[in-house]
Protein backbone atom coordinates (compact mmCIF):
# COMPACT_ATOMS: atom_id res chain seq x y z
CA UNK A 1 0.00 0.00 0.00
CA UNK A 2 2.67 2.42 1.18
CA UNK A 3 4.63 2.13 -2.54
CA UNK A 4 1.40 2.96 -4.15
CA UNK A 5 0.97 6.15 -1.63
CA UNK A 6 -2.09 5.08 0.06
CA UNK A 7 -2.03 4.83 3.74
CA UNK A 8 -4.75 3.68 6.95
CA UNK A 9 -5.65 5.92 10.09
CA UNK A 10 -7.92 5.77 12.84
CA UNK A 11 -6.97 2.05 13.18
CA UNK A 12 -6.57 1.95 17.13
CA UNK A 13 -9.95 0.84 18.05
CA UNK A 14 -10.36 -2.16 15.87
CA UNK A 15 -8.89 -5.35 16.18
CA UNK A 16 -6.59 -7.07 13.48
CA UNK A 17 -9.39 -9.32 12.17
CA UNK A 18 -11.86 -6.15 11.96
CA UNK A 19 -9.35 -4.45 10.29
CA UNK A 20 -8.10 -7.14 7.44
CA UNK A 21 -11.94 -7.78 6.94
CA UNK A 22 -12.74 -3.80 6.65
CA UNK A 23 -9.35 -4.05 4.12
CA UNK A 24 -10.58 -7.28 2.06
CA UNK A 25 -14.43 -5.89 1.84
CA UNK A 26 -13.92 -2.38 1.91
CA UNK A 27 -11.24 -0.38 1.99
CA UNK A 28 -9.16 -2.26 -0.91
CA UNK A 29 -12.36 -1.96 -2.90
CA UNK A 30 -12.62 1.62 -3.11
CA UNK A 31 -11.42 3.22 -6.49
CA UNK A 32 -7.98 4.57 -6.31
CA UNK A 33 -5.89 5.57 -8.74
CA UNK A 34 -1.76 4.43 -8.76
CA UNK A 35 -0.22 7.23 -6.79
CA UNK A 36 3.15 5.36 -6.46
CA UNK A 37 4.82 8.01 -9.11
CA UNK A 38 3.45 11.02 -7.97
CA UNK A 39 5.15 11.98 -4.21
CA UNK A 40 2.82 14.85 -4.02
CA UNK A 41 -0.05 12.93 -3.68
CA UNK A 42 -1.46 10.20 -1.71
CA UNK A 43 -5.08 8.21 -0.74
CA UNK A 44 -5.90 8.13 2.71
CA UNK A 45 -7.77 5.32 4.16
CA UNK A 46 -9.16 6.83 7.66
CA UNK A 47 -11.17 4.04 9.38
CA UNK A 48 -13.66 6.72 10.78
CA UNK A 49 -13.59 9.35 8.52
CA UNK A 50 -16.87 8.89 6.95
CA UNK A 51 -18.70 11.48 8.98
CA UNK A 52 -21.06 8.54 10.31
CA UNK A 53 -22.66 8.58 13.62
CA UNK A 54 -20.57 5.52 14.33
CA UNK A 55 -17.18 7.38 13.37
CA UNK A 56 -18.34 10.80 15.24
CA UNK A 57 -18.78 8.45 18.20
CA UNK A 58 -15.96 6.48 17.68
CA UNK A 59 -13.52 9.77 17.26
CA UNK A 60 -14.98 10.39 20.55
CA UNK A 61 -14.53 7.28 22.37
CA UNK A 62 -11.06 6.75 21.73
CA UNK A 63 -9.59 9.55 19.98
CA UNK A 64 -10.01 12.99 20.76
CA UNK A 65 -8.62 14.84 23.78
CA UNK A 66 -10.52 17.07 26.69
CA UNK A 67 -10.27 19.73 24.41
CA UNK A 68 -11.85 18.82 21.50
CA UNK A 69 -14.51 16.81 23.23
CA UNK A 70 -15.51 19.71 25.82
CA UNK A 71 -15.73 21.70 22.07
CA UNK A 72 -18.28 18.94 21.03
CA UNK A 73 -20.14 19.01 23.78
CA UNK A 74 -20.27 22.56 24.17
CA UNK A 75 -21.38 23.19 20.30
CA UNK A 76 -23.68 20.17 20.23
CA UNK A 77 -25.09 19.78 23.97
CA UNK A 78 -27.91 17.44 23.04
CA UNK A 79 -26.12 14.81 21.50
CA UNK A 80 -24.71 11.57 23.91
CA UNK A 81 -21.10 11.93 23.54
CA UNK A 82 -19.30 8.37 25.12
CA UNK A 83 -16.76 8.41 27.64
CA UNK A 84 -13.33 8.15 26.78
CA UNK A 85 -12.04 4.90 26.98
CA UNK A 86 -8.30 3.73 26.10
CA UNK A 87 -7.59 2.76 22.60
CA UNK A 88 -7.24 -1.41 23.10
CA UNK A 89 -4.60 -1.43 19.95
CA UNK A 90 -1.60 0.22 19.88
CA UNK A 91 -1.20 0.23 15.93
CA UNK A 92 -1.45 3.99 14.19
CA UNK A 93 1.78 4.72 15.30
CA UNK A 94 3.65 1.90 13.80
CA UNK A 95 1.86 2.54 10.32
CA UNK A 96 3.77 4.18 7.43
CA UNK A 97 3.00 8.05 6.98
CA UNK A 98 3.19 9.66 3.99
CA UNK A 99 6.69 11.78 3.76
CA UNK A 100 5.52 15.45 3.31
Amino acid sequence: MTRMNHFLYSTIHVSDRELNTYLWSDGLNEESMDLSGLSNCGCHLDLIGSGSDEDIQNQHKYYAGPNERADWMSEFPDSETPAHVDPPYDRDRHLPKRDC
